[in-house]
Parts: C-alpha cells; structure tokens; sequence
C-alpha cells in the first residue's frame, strides 16, 4: 500500500527540483580573488581554523 498517491510524489519531486535549479541559478560563477578589488587590506586577523576551514 502506498502511503502517498503517485502523482502527489511527482508534485512534491518537481517542486524540489525548481527549488534546486533556481539555487544554482543564484550561485556565483565564480570567486573574486583580486584583493584590490575587495578592499585595501592583503589579510585577515584570524587562521582558517578559526574560520572554520
């Protein structure tokens, strides 16, 4: 016996699959890593560790 009808299972994958697709959509092409065009200072104060890295 199916707990959920079939095509409530299909709502509920195609819903999560637009959720996927416009996330992606949002994510940045890439990484800024030029420095100068972020702000003047070439370091932080801390360690990746304390980052969490």
């Amino acid at each position: 016996m199916l707990i959920y009808p079939l095509h409530f299972v299909k709502v509920v994958k195609s819903g999560l699959e637009a959720a996927i697709i416009e996330a992606i959509a949002r994510k940045p092409k890439g990484h800024d890593f030029v420095i100068s065009r972020r702000a003047p200072q070439a370091a932080v104060g801390r360690h990746m560790n304390v980052t969490g890295g």
